[in-house]
């Protein structure tokens, strides 16, 4: 049975109350009306008269606006588990097609079956009688994908594949973070070759580019995979995904250790960090301590390098990566490799989280609404500045970028935030080479691209530049 093929993602979702059509143009109408609050009360109850906005007084609360609360009602903060597995066809003029079917817990396995008779060189497909026959047929009569361009996993080393997944590899031992093959259209689809198969996944956090059950799927061996996610106290608008749980329910070893604890997977050492940052605030008032984006960073701990993955964390009320950083550098020695994302994310008005506002009272939205028109509204990811806070502190001898796209196997990333106009990623590198120089920071900025792998023998670093023609590799010597 061929793989999913090109173009087309597979999704399994838990709950989704960000895709509520309102959720977009509501905080854009509010924008326009720069958050005047008669204005603002009168677009809520305009959306109660639309059918179509899905929009209606069980989710939110119009007099809220008027009175500075939080319009998002408890079930829209807090909404029940509604599984549904969802498949989208992008079209050549970037149109998408997609067929949404439901189902429930006790389906969990079959649908886990399926995903993997799809997302894998499997001989057979399972029943999809269950399935709309739309689906079915979209399933069952696309084109083979494309042969994958990754390079296989050979030798102890860091591999930088789609997005923000990486491969971290000892001699023994193979783990990945946030695969996510099967939520980009245009990513290689063959799960990862190495010998001996993968030990364990590391999940940093349940936004959809980062945690993709399908991608998990087809990578996870039930019988020898442990998959770890954050712990998430409680699902939210900003958490909609209990990942223990419902990984659980389709037959996976899954397990949320929590913050400052640690983890031993073959002969390599992890240390669960937290994740600050990527929430609605940087800084001042936050929401509910029950409203947060849960995740989890990790320092990865080999017999030949040790390496943190950072991601989109940075700032945020409740802690500073930086003092995280130095603390692990503190207690446990140096670090090798820090890996973070570079995108500035202006939050609760960045659109590519658009749901973020809806955990924030509307007198703290005017308030930040202010800073945002006026440029002073801090990013709530690290960006390159933030990166450059965490290297003074924890002081690596190489940053490695990672999580800021994939627009080819082998080719640079031209924006960092994937088209919503940040810069590529080489200047970004170069601006971080010359500030780390300039302020004295002992950390070397490394540029490569997706299908790339540093490669660490007896201390000696190496980028493996990869080659699209002859699917080799050339040595470029970081040995300081």
């Amino acid at each position: 049975m061929m793989i999913v093929p090109d173009g087309t993602t597979l999704h399994i979702i838990e709950r989704e109350p960000e895709a509520l059509p309102f959720v977009s143009p509501l905080l854009q109408r509010w924008m326009a009306l720069e958050f005047e609050p008669q204005q603002c009360r009168k677009a809520v109850e305009a959306l109660f008269r639309d059918p179509a906005s899905s929009a209606d007084e069980s989710l939110l609360d119009a007099r809220a606006v008027t009175d500075g609360g939080t319009v998002a009602t408890e079930a829209l903060l807090h909404p029940p588990v509604e599984y549904a597995f969802r498949l989208r066809v992008l079209g050549e003029n970037g149109s998408a097609d997609q067929v949404v079917t439901r189902f429930d817990a006790s389906m969990a396995v079959e649908v886990a079956s399926v995903v993997r008779s799809l997302t894998t060189e499997a001989e057979t497909v399972r029943d999809l009688s269950w399935l709309p026959r739309t689906l079915r047929s979209l399933l069952t009569h696309g084109d083979v994908a494309p042969t994958p361009g990754f390079p296989r996993v050979e030798r102890p080393g860091i591999y930088r594949r789609e997005h923000g997944c990486v491969v971290i590899r000892s001699e023994t031992t193979t783990v990945i973070l946030d695969p996510v093959s099967f939520w980009m259209p245009r990513a290689p689809r063959a799960p990862i070759a190495v010998d001996g198969g993968i030990d364990a996944i590391f999940i940093t956090h349940g936004h959809a580019d980062h945690y993709s059950v399908p991608s998990i799927l087809a990578h996870a061996d039930p019988v020898r995979t442990t998959v770890v996610v954050p712990p998430v106290p409680r699902t939210s608008l900003l958490a909609p995904n209990d990942m223990v749980r419902s990984l659980k329910l389709f037959g996976l070893d899954a397990r949320a250790p929590e913050w400052y604890s640690s983890i031993v997977i073959g002969d390599i050492h992890v240390e669960i960090l937290p994740f600050f940052g990527e929430q609605p605030v940087r800084e001042g008032q936050a929401p509910h301590s029950d409203l947060r984006n849960w995740g989890s960073c990790y320092r990865f701990s080999t017999p030949g390098f040790t390496a943190i993955s950072l991601i989109d964390s940075g700032v945020d009320p409740l802690g500073d990566m930086a003092d995280v950083v130095r603390t692990s550098r503190n207690d446990h020695g140096p670090v090798d490799f820090f890996l973070s994302s570079l995108p500035r994310f202006h939050c609760p008005f960045f659109l590519g989280l658009p749901h973020y506002y809806l955990a924030l009272p509307f007198d703290r939205l005017r308030e930040l609404f202010t800073q945002y028109r006026t440029g002073c509204l801090p990013s709530v990811t690290p960006g390159p500045d933030g990166i450059a806070d965490v290297c003074r502190a924890g002081r690596p001898r190489y940053y490695l970028p990672y999580g800021n796209g994939l627009e080819g196997v082998g080719n640079p990333i031209g924006d960092v935030g994937m088209s919503i106009g940040e810069p590529p990623e080489w200047e970004l590198v170069t601006y971080l080479t010359d500030r780390f120089q300039r302020e004295g920071i002992p950390t070397r900025a490394i540029g490569w691209n997706p299908g790339d792998w540093i490669s660490v023998d007896r201390g000696r670093v190496d980028r493996m530049v990869y080659e699209r023609t002859s699917h080799s590799a050339e040595k470029l010597d970081l040995l300081k």
